[in-house]
């Protein structure tokens, strides 16, 4: 019974986590992309999702290590 298990984890859940942390990934990044000197054509459009998605930006920089810019978070 734990192969089976194993085996829907590994061939349908895990694929999905990771396509979702994708997915947040670049909704984070597009969000927040003028703080690393790019233009946001959408950005007018996120500006309602900034208080929403502050702490998720704060975690993703910081996973990824990203210092050295003034980030809204820090």
């Amino acid at each position: 019974m734990d192969y089976l298990k194993e085996f829907i984890y590994i061939k349908f859940k895990l694929p999905l986590v990771q396509e979702y942390k994708y997915l947040e990934d670049t909704l984070i990044f597009v969000s927040f992309i003028e703080f690393f000197g790019l233009e946001n054509p959408l950005g007018i459009f996120a500006i309602d999702l900034y208080p929403d998605l502050i702490e998720a930006f704060h975690n993703w920089h910081k996973n990824l290590d990203i210092k050295g810019y003034n980030l809204p978070c820090c």
